[in-house]
């Protein structure tokens, strides 16, 4: 979080030699990062009026409308960002925890095996956590061996808090 926010600050003292495009996203960040989302949600959403087709204006909207937990609104944006991109994974990963925090597990699924057909560590985490949410430990469990089979050292690159919520799933 430290590199980023150095990066945004550098972003913003460069603000008037940034494309105007890009000047809303960096303000946007700054915004986040300062812990003010609904200033930055602001930013993106005049942003989605001059610029629709912005792939990563569409995620960020997204991804604010799933931190504030308005769900609905987050699967509406994600789903914008897939019909222009269908394999964008940020948005299958974020759009399956989605689902997920909704109770929606069958949503869930889908889009996790989406996602698994071209991103099979990934994919498989997701379909595991969401068998796991589902209380079917058996297929949580089949999913995460899965991944192990694949590649031993998935664990490893997890962020911590996504190690932390393993560490609970199976103690």
């Amino acid at each position: 979080k430290q590199l980023v926010s150095e990066y945004v600050q550098r972003s913003i003292a460069l603000i008037d030699h940034i494309p105007e495009k890009e000047r809303y996203l960096v303000r946007a960040f700054d915004a986040v990062l300062k812990q003010h989302n609904q200033v930055g949600l602001e930013i993106l959403l005049e942003m989605e009026e001059i610029y629709p087709n912005s792939k990563e204006m569409l995620f960020q909207i997204g991804y604010l409308y799933y931190v504030e937990n308005d769900y609905k609104t987050a699967v509406r944006y994600f789903k914008k960002l897939l019909q222009m991109d269908p394999n964008h994974e940020r948005a299958l990963n974020l759009m399956t925890w989605t689902y997920q925090s909704m109770g929606n597990y069958n949503k869930a699924l889908k889009v996790a095996n989406c996602f698994a057909t071209f991103n099979k560590d990934q994919g498989n985490f997701l379909i595991a956590s969401t068998y796991y949410r589902m209380n079917d430990y058996p297929k949580a469990d089949e999913y995460m061996e899965k991944i192990l089979a694949l590649d031993p050292k998935f664990l490893i690159s997890l962020p911590g808090h996504v190690l932390r919520d393993l560490a609970r799933m199976y103690s």
